[in-house]
């Protein structure tokens, strides 16, 4: 939903930005090739620029940015030796910003 409103929540970026990246790094691309490729494309829309006067300058990416992506590439996530069923992982999430820390969300057992 937030992708369809996207002249109402230009403030929401980083949000949606870090949500999908999120989305990127948590699931198997093997077994969830579909939800990978529609989070590629979403990002792919979300910086996609609507007006061609705006690539002036304001479509480069700012230190800042450049510096939470190289931070988002060095972590490594502990995963543990028995293979997990995500298939069947449930998580009970209270506000959309909850959703921007992964870790939260990482099984540390195996689901029955």
């Amino acid at each position: 939903n937030m992708m369809l409103k996207k002249s109402q929540n230009r403030k929401n970026y980083g949000t949606i930005r870090t949500l999908l990246l999120n989305c990127i790094k948590l699931l198997d691309e093997e077994r969830h090739p579909q939800i990978i490729a529609s989070a590629h494309y979403m990002l792919a829309e979300l910086f996609q620029l609507d007006d061609v006067s705006e690539d002036e300058g304001n479509g480069d990416y700012s230190d800042e940015e450049e510096e939470e992506e190289e931070e988002d590439e060095s972590c490594s996530y502990s995963t543990s030796s028995e293979p997990q069923d995500d298939s069947k992982a449930v998580a009970v999430i209270k506000s959309v910003g909850e959703l921007s820390v992964p870790e939260k969300y990482k099984s540390t057992h195996q689901i029955r």
